[in-house]
């Protein structure tokens, strides 16, 4: 573990509902990460410009000023997807390829302060402080590095274990729970449909009997 992370990314607000987006208020690399859902669900929720802004937008709370610039549509959707690979291999017990640890490291390098993730065998996922090493700066690269951070402190952190996937059937939405009790990704969400469904079965079962 890393002593000495700042776990801001971790205090906002939980399960902010947003008319575009199904979940937020997660730390903000879950949040991105939680932007690709199944096409039932919008799909991808930030497949254009004008939906990263919007996304921005629904996010501008808790980012610097300099990280509300837009990035380009490849290096979001390549930090998304590494993001993801890592916070799978975290849940199952494996590691990720050298290739998604590289491509999350390489975006935070780019931010005021520079955390690099490590992963071995034994250890797991362990987030280390490095100098800034700023190499290509452009257009964006102040919110990839703040996204990349987020998720390095969630992995290599003291709250490592609060790292969840949603329990609802289908739902592919990942979470911090501060409550160790939740399952659910929200309430609005995954929480109601199971209770929906358990509500139905039950009354299935008493006209049946």
């Amino acid at each position: 573990m890393c002593g000495g992370i700042s776990m801001t990314m971790m205090s906002t607000p939980r399960n902010r509902h947003h008319a575009s987006f199904l979940l937020l208020g997660e730390p903000l690399a879950l949040d991105l990460v939680n932007t690709l859902v199944p096409p039932a669900y919008g799909g991808d929720l930030v497949a254009t410009p004008a939906r990263v802004r919007d996304w921005l937008r629904a996010e501008a709370d808790r980012l610097p000023a300099d990280a509300l610039e837009l990035p380009g549509m490849a290096d979001l959707r390549a930090l998304r997807e590494a993001l993801r690979a890592l916070f799978t291999a975290a849940l199952d017990g494996t590691a990720p390829s050298r290739a998604q640890l590289r491509t999350v490291n390489a975006a935070s390098r780019e931010g005021a302060r520079y955390l690099e993730l490590e992963w071995s065998q034994d250890a797991g996922p362990t987030a280390r402080g490095r100098p800034r090493r700023r190499t290509r700066g452009g257009s964006g690269v102040a919110l990839l590095a703040e996204i990349s951070r987020s998720g390095i402190e969630l992995l290599g952190g003291a709250h490592r274990d609060r790292l969840r996937r949603c329990a609802g059937p289908g739902c592919t939405l990942l979470f911090a729970a501060v409550n160790p009790r939740r399952r659910w990704c929200a309430p609005h969400l995954c929480g109601n449909r199971v209770r929906v469904a358990r509500n139905y079965r039950r009354r299935s079962e008493g006209r049946s009997g």
